[in-house]
């Protein structure tokens, strides 16, 4: 996360929820996919030649972006209900209301 967006990720805040596979030979894709509650830094493009934009999207949102892979909104769903998860700001706003 560190060499794509600048950030350094809270390890004890990170959960996997699963990999995801498709295609196969060169067209094959591998996405592993976690939840990651925490993190210090700010997300920002490093390597602006390589990527156009960063945004929060929820999953039923991404079939409406230019996805390389554009399967990838599918395989997300597979997962067991990850919208439901709290991103960063929602899960602090959670712990400081509920104490330490």
């Amino acid at each position: 996360m560190h060499e794509e967006l600048g950030v350094h990720i809270v390890a004890q805040s990170s959960s996997r929820l699963g990999d995801l596979h498709a295609g196969s030979g060169e067209d094959a894709v591998h996405v592993g996919v976690w939840h990651i509650r925490d993190w210090v830094g700010s997300p920002t493009i490093r390597a602006p030649e390589e990527h156009d934009d960063i945004a929060w999207v929820g999953i039923s949102e991404l079939g409406g972006l230019p996805l390389v892979f554009g399967a990838l909104p599918a395989l997300l769903r597979s997962l067991p209900e990850p919208d439901r998860l709290p991103c960063r700001d929602q899960a602090r706003t959670i712990a400081s209301s509920s104490g330490p």
